[in-house]
């Protein structure tokens, strides 16, 4: 990582970022407030701090009839209303030569009788900074150090009582996909990401969403949440974004699909290059179905245990099972004659409902590409784990259908359905996306910890087109 955006990265961060609650960052300030919509277009005086993971900005209002409107305004809005774009506000100010817009700004509220009026931003945007780099590329910076062992070095030397040494740290990581080349940069209460595409051609938000979501899936940590600031370094339109409301603790006691015990990271660097370069548009939900499994993992047992079911369920929509005719064939026949016995004993106008029902689960015996069916023969063929799909086949319907099953007394065994319907999803994923490669297996267990396997693909293609 370059000298000239480290130096511009830490100078934003002391001043916009690493700060106290409450503590001013400028004072004295001119605030360009913008609202066509509702006709705002005026110049104030006042201050911009931090305050409750939330940049706020006080100003001093002189046109009392403009502040007035401002506040009639926010009335019209009740309880449970968007903020529309007709209550949101540009401001445009300049602090230490940096172009700063708090796009999205909402007021806040106001004070009387001095006409004092607060706005609250959460993302900052800074257009004109030193721009003495060329080429493409992102920095993002995460508000915490991930902890992993790299599989680079960085030396530095330190000076002590007994003078100067070399100290080795290996602290960064260099992934090289078929698409990017990504540096990951440890740092004493951070860590930066640059992120440039191999034909050094300008990136798109694709290319940013597709290498964090693929992190957060390998570490199975909320990383897009932590995210404090963009760097988009181009030649066209260099800026640069803060996020003030990244410092809430983002870390959930999930299972990743590769376990490393001192987190190394080259144990799962080639899956993590997997799903970097498999990344798109197509495949966003079952990357996004994952991660909210991952962030649900915070919540109540119950909601973790139903958004796993949930997101097994989803990407198994996406594989596609080849039935033989003749098996098909033979189902039909025997929901046919399974139908006409019912028929014959059931009056059908009598006990409808009780009809309904039944018909109801004799389509879905025949329906082969349903979710059960498509697990069940993906267990039959070794391709899942037969305890995972047992736990996630008892208890999704308990979920699902509002049974309150859950008594505090056997919470390991919750514990251990949440592991195995971990595994379930990262087994289904390998399917979806075609991954070959190792995984670790948290439905058998070691000394040690877990056992760790190689996932092969099916031989005859079993997933969508």
């Amino acid at each position: 990582m370059d000298t000239t955006s480290n130096t511009l990265i830490d100078s934003i961060l002391k001043k916009f970022y690493f700060t106290k609650d409450n503590e001013r960052i400028s004072s004295n300030t001119s605030f360009h407030v913008v609202n066509k919509i509702l006709g705002v277009d005026s110049v104030w005086v006042g201050s911009i701090y931090l305050k409750d993971k939330a940049y706020m900005i006080s100003l001093i209002v002189e046109d009392a009839k403009c502040a007035d409107s401002i506040l009639n305004h926010s009335n019209d809005l009740k309880f449970g209303d968007t903020y529309t774009n007709a209550y949101l506000y540009q401001i445009d100010f300049q602090i230490d030569g940096y172009r700063i817009t708090a796009k999205d700004t909402i007021f806040h509220n106001m004070t009387l009788p001095c006409k004092q009026i607060y706005f609250v931003a959460y993302e900052l945007e800074l257009s004109c900074f030193d721009h003495t780099r060329t080429g493409n590329y992102v920095e993002l910076v995460i508000s915490s150090k991930m902890n992993f062992i790299g599989n680079n070095i960085t030396e530095t030397t330190e000076k002590s009582a007994y003078g100067f040494f070399m100290q080795q740290d290996k602290d960064i990581s260099v992934v090289n996909s078929d698409r990017y080349k990504i540096i990951i940069k440890q740092y004493k209460n951070h860590t930066r990401i640059r992120i440039a595409r191999n034909d050094k051609s300008e990136l798109v938000e694709e290319d940013i969403d597709g290498i964090i979501y693929s992190l957060c899936i390998v570490r199975s940590e909320l990383l897009f949440q932590a995210v404090a600031l963009k760097l988009y370094q181009n030649d066209s339109n260099p800026r640069l974004i803060i996020y003030p409301d990244s410092k809430t603790d983002y870390s959930t006691p999930a299972y990743p699909p590769i376990y490393s015990i001192k987190d190394i990271f080259e144990e799962y660097e080639t899956l993590l290059k997997f799903l970097i370069d498999k990344y798109s548009d197509d495949n966003r939900v079952y990357y996004l179905s994952i991660l909210k499994a991952i962030s649900d993992s915070k919540a109540l047992t119950q909601t973790h245990l139903l958004s796993l079911c949930t997101a097994a369920e989803c990407l198994s929509g996406k594989v596609r099972i080849a039935v033989n005719d003749d098996e098909i064939e033979t189902i039909k026949e025997l929901v046919k004659k399974a139908k006409d016995i019912i028929d014959k004993e059931i009056d059908p106008e009598q006990y409808k409902e009780m009809n309904d029902r039944i018909n109801g689960c004799l389509n879905s015996i025949q329906n082969t590409q349903s979710a059960q069916n498509k697990m069940k023969r993906l267990k039959d063929d070794g391709y899942i784990s037969e305890s995972a799909f047992s736990t996630w086949k008892q208890i999704r319907p308990k979920l699902a259908h509002g049974n309150c099953f859950f008594d505090t007394k056997e919470y390991d065994k919750y514990h251990d359905s949440i592991k195995l319907l971990y595994l379930l999803m990262y087994q289904l994923l390998f399917l979806v996306l075609g991954y070959e490669g190792t995984y670790t297996d948290y439905s058998n267990s070691t000394e040690s910890g877990y056992e760790n396997r190689f996932f092969l693909l099916p031989e005859v293609d079993s997933q969508s087109e």
